[in-house]
């Protein structure tokens, strides 16, 4: 009897204290700390969990996770799948799932959201990714953008020009570009050349040299004066709303980016089902530079790619039609 009183002392004991603990969540660092952090997640596991949690709990307006219910992560699911497509919203659930399920080794008693869920949603949520082509933008497509773009004469018009361009001439990923300042800038004063610098991906620096058409585009937006200091490049949507001039963020590019996507099929200046994204326009980048003759070696160079095989098989799209190629056998 002493023993199981013992049992059940301890027991309530670590209830008490892991409640306690999980209680103390006002931010997203705060799940970081107590849900992710010294839980021995590999380096590539702990980033999926992270991106998937974060995203979720920004969706959900701060909601404590444990009260995360099945038609919550279901609109998480179709906001991912709407934004960012089924690729990226299946990660996002195979990642949120896999999270939740570390929880309930500590909370054996909590029901995740997908045990709760239905079997329709289930299903739903299950949908195997479709596998994505690596699609690029032909020139002429990029060529069309481009020229929409400049017709818009607005402000937030030409900042989606300076935007486009910048992505489009560097092939900086989303968040390089969102993180961009004045200190990022740095003017070769013997070649007359800008470049923008920072870290990126794996923490690996980067110098990207800063095409005139996206630095003419850049000066346009702030008046005839790049920023200085810590001052960002880029200013987030908000932005046009209102007096306070914020830091451009990543959902807000990515929103942007998809907006303008879909003007253009609107306008049928984009024929094709592809998903406007900074990696699209990173791999079109990637691409045509391919095709205009560039050298395999220069490019990983510029895409700080470690493995050519890698650049080769999922950024530069190789594709093409074999019809020119037989028209001149057939003809000859």
């Amino acid at each position: 009897m002493g023993t199981e009183l013992i049992t059940q002392e301890t027991m309530f004991t670590w209830a008490r204290d892991t409640i306690a603990r999980f209680n103390q969540v006002d931010s997203f660092d705060d799940i970081e700390r107590l849900f992710l952090r010294d839980r021995g997640l590999s380096g590539n596991t702990y980033a999926t969990y992270t991106a998937s949690v974060k995203s979720a709990y920004t969706f959900l307006d701060g909601k404590h996770p444990l009260q995360w219910t099945a038609p919550d992560v279901e609109a998480f699911y179709d906001y991912e799948r709407k934004r960012n497509g089924i690729s990226t919203a299946s990660l996002r659930m195979a990642g949120l799932r896999n999270f939740m399920q570390s929880i309930k080794t500590t909370l054996p008693f909590w029901t995740t959201p997908f045990e709760s869920m239905g079997e329709a949603t289930r299903r739903k949520i299950a949908t195997p990714a479709i596998p994505k082509q690596k699609a690029a933008l032909y020139a002429v497509e990029v060529q069309a953008v481009l020229h929409n773009l400049r017709m818009d004469k607005s402000e937030k018009g030409r900042w989606n020009l300076a935007m486009v361009l910048t992505l489009f001439t560097t092939g900086l990923r989303a968040q390089e570009l969102c993180d961009l300042s004045g200190e990022s800038l740095e003017h070769d004063l013997d070649t007359d050349t800008w470049y923008v610098k920072g870290i990126g991906k794996g923490r690996k620096p980067f110098s990207q040299e800063l095409h005139p058409d996206a630095l003419a585009a850049l000066l346009d937006v702030h008046g005839g004066k790049l920023p200085e200091g810590t001052e960002p490049l880029f200013l987030s949507l908000e932005s046009f709303h209102g007096k306070v001039r914020t830091r451009l963020t990543k959902a807000v590019l990515w929103t942007r980016l998809h907006d303008i996507g879909e003007d253009m099929k609107a306008r049928n200046l984009i024929r094709r089902d592809v998903e406007f994204s900074a990696h699209l326009w990173r791999r079109t980048f990637l691409t045509l530079l391919s095709k205009e003759g560039m050298s395999l070696r220069a490019i990983q160079a510029i895409s700080r790619h470690a493995s050519i095989e890698t650049l080769a098989r999922h950024y530069v799209d190789d594709r093409e039609s074999p019809r020119p190629y037989l028209d001149k056998i057939l003809t000859a």
